[in-house]
C-alpha cells in the first residue's frame, strides 16, 4: 500500500507540475527521467498545448536523453503541430468513427506495451475488432479504412503466430521465413534463431504504424487553419527503386509553425521523425542512423507536381554514396 501511495504520489507531483504552462522538450525529458510510462506521458502529450522544439538538433537531444521513439514521435503529431491541422468536423459520422478505432487499436497497442500475457491478448483482440468493424462502416475514406483494416491484421496476425508457438520461445519454418523477410527481424545466438518475442514485437510495430497513418490521413482530410489545398501535408506512399528492386516506406507529413515534420515508417515497423524542408516544389528531407561502427546518411530530394513526388535519395556510409530513384504518391 506504501509503495502505491507513493507512485500516486509521483504522479501528482508530475502532472500538477506541467499543469499550468505549455509543455516544452525538458518537461517531456523531466517525465522519462521520472519513471512514468510511455503510455501516460503520451497521453499528457496529446491532451496538453505545448512549444516543442523538433528541429533535427533538438531530436537529437531528446534521442541523447534516451526519450523514446514513441514518445518523440507524439511530440512531433500533437501539439501546436495538431493544432494548426485540427480537423474542421464535417457533418457526417467519420470522424468520430476513425477516432473510436484509433483508440480502441491504441489501447491494443498499449497493452502489447506494458506486456500483455498470451491468455489475454486473443480475447482483447477479438474485443478491439469488434470496436473497430462497428467504427468502419461509417468511415468513406478508401484509404483511412485500409489503414485500419490493415494495423487490425497485424494485430490478428500476431494472435496467430502466438497461438502457434505458445510451446516454444522460437520461429521455425515457413513463420521463420515470414519473419526475416517480411518484418525484418533478426536471427540471435550462436544457432541463428529467431525468437517468438522479436517477431511479435514487429508485429506490433506495424500494426501501430498502420492506425498512426490513419490518425494522420483523418488531420489531412479534415485541415482548418492551413490551405485546403496544401498539397505536401498528408500522408504518403515512398517507393525506391534499386537494381531492379524496389523497397516501399510511408510517411506522414504534418504542417507547423515553422513549416513541416514528418514521420517515415518502414514496412518492417519502424518509425524515424524527420523534419522536411520545402522551398517552393523542391522537397528535401534527411536522417542518419549508426549502423555498428559507421554513420548511414540518407538525403531525400525531390519535386512535387500534381500529388506526386519524384526525385532521388542519396546514402553516403563511409564517405561512399550511392543513390537510387524514389516516387512518392499521396495517399
Amino acid at each position: 500500500m506504501k509503495k502505491i501511495i507513493s507512485f500516486l504520489f509521483i504522479l501528482i507531483l508530475a502532472f500538477s507540475a506541467f499543469a499550468q504552462k505549455d509543455l516544452i522538450n525538458q518537461d517531456v525529458v523531466d517525465m522519462c527521467q521520472s519513471g512514468l510510462s510511455q503510455e501516460i506521458i503520451v497521453a499528457k502529450i496529446r491532451n496538453s498545448k505545448n512549444t516543442f522544439d523538433t528541429s533535427p538538433d533538438a531530436l537529437k537531444n531528446l534521442s541523447d536523453a534516451k526519450v523514446p521513439d514513441l514518445i518523440i514521435i507524439a511530440m512531433m503529431e500533437s501539439g501546436k503541430s495538431a493544432v494548426t491541422t485540427t480537423a474542421a468536423i464535417v457533418e457526417s459520422k467519420e470522424p468520430e468513427a476513425v477516432r473510436r478505432a484509433v483508440k480502441a487499436l491504441r489501447r491494443l497497442a498499449s497493452s502489447t506495451d506494458v506486456g500483455v500475457s498470451y491468455v489475454n491478448y486473443s480475447p482483447l483482440v477479438a474485443d478491439v475488432k469488434t470496436e473497430v468493424e462497428d467504427a468502419l462502416s461509417d468511415i468513406e475514406n478508401a484509404s483511412i479504412k485500409e489503414a485500419l483494416r490493415s494495423s487490425l491484421t497485424e494485430y490478428e496476425f500476431a494472435s496467430s503466430v502466438w497461438q502457434a508457438t505458445w510451446r516454444t520461445d522460437f520461429i521455425e519454418g515457413d513463420l521463420r521465413n515470414v519473419a526475416v523477410s517480411r518484418y525484418g527481424v533478426q536471427k540471435r545466438g550462436l544457432l541463428k534463431v529467431v525468437w517468438r518475442d522479436d517477431f511479435l514485437a514487429a508485429i506490433w510495430r506495424q500494426g501501430r504504424n498502420k492506425f498512426e497513418i490513419a490518425n494522420s490521413l483523418l488531420a489531412q482530410t479534415n485541415t482548418k487553419n492551413i490551405d485546403s489545398d496544401d498539397s505536401l501535408a498528408g500522408a504518403w506512399k515512398i517507393t525506391i527503386v534499386k537494381d531492379s528492386k524496389s523497397v516501399e516506406f510511408d510517411m506522414t507529413i504534418t504542417k507547423t509553425v515553422g513549416g513541416y515534420s514528418g514521420v517515415l515508417r518502414s514496412t518492417m515497423g519502424n518509425s524515424t521523425p524527420v523534419q522536411v524542408n520545402r522551398d517552393g516544389n523542391t522537397i528535401t528531407f534527411s536522417y542518419s542512423e549508426r549502423q555498428k561502427k559507421s554513420l548511414l546518411v540518407v538525403d531525400f530530394r525531390g519535386s512535387l507536381e500534381n500529388g506526386k513526388i519524384t526525385g532521388a535519395i542519396v546514402f553516403t556510409q563511409n564517405g561512399k554514396g550511392e543513390d537510387a530513384p524514389f516516387t512518392a504518391v499521396k495517399l
